[in-house]
């Protein structure tokens, strides 16, 4: 899998997250460890920064090691983002696991990867252990833009490269905004 992992950074403009967004997305995954999560990041096709963060249920059998979104309320978030010319950017967390794209993930990924704009994977992978709910530490968070190759997987789907990407976590303030990078 890791052969599909391009770790150059793109050097389109970074993936701008409001601070409020990246915590209720931080505080989701945190929430449900040792399961891993998912939901997507939202904002208007027209604007830069990801506004809005909306958990999904994650339906698994194996909710440890794997997600799957919840079936009816999937298609409603993604009839609605087209409806309302919405950006989507699909998040979900390793609580074990380095945040890099798992064989299960680009297999999953693969055949709804042209809904997303980007794909971030929030891990509390520490020295092979998950990190305690109570610790302060951050995640370690990764993004990736999403490609389509010109090869194909065995069940027909475009294989898909992930490109790094930056993040960059805008704070407001009283109509001011802090750029953080990460």
């Amino acid at each position: 899998m890791h052969d599909s992992i391009n770790n150059q950074p793109d050097t389109r403009d970074p993936i701008h997250i409001e601070c409020a967004v990246w915590e209720a997305m931080v505080n989701h995954a945190r929430s449900q460890l040792p399961f891993e999560t998912c939901g997507v990041l939202i904002k208007p096709r027209h604007c830069r920064m990801y506004r809005e963060f909306r958990p999904l249920m994650n339906r698994a059998s194996e909710r440890l090691h794997s997600f799957q979104p919840d079936a009816q309320e999937w298609v409603a978030l993604v009839m609605q983002a087209e409806r309302e010319q919405h950006t989507l950017l699909l998040v979900h967390s390793h609580p074990g696991r380095p945040p890099i794209p798992s064989t299960e993930d680009t297999d999953g990924i693969a055949l709804s990867a042209a809904l997303f704009d980007a794909y971030i994977i929030v891990s509390f992978h520490k020295d092979g252990t998950h990190h305690k709910i109570t610790d302060g530490d951050p995640p370690d968070t990764r993004a990736y833009r999403l490609h389509a190759s010109s090869t194909q997987h065995r069940h027909g789907s475009r294989h898909i490269l992930f490109e790094l990407a930056h993040i960059t976590i805008v704070e407001r303030k009283d109509d001011s905004e802090r750029l953080v990078t990460c």
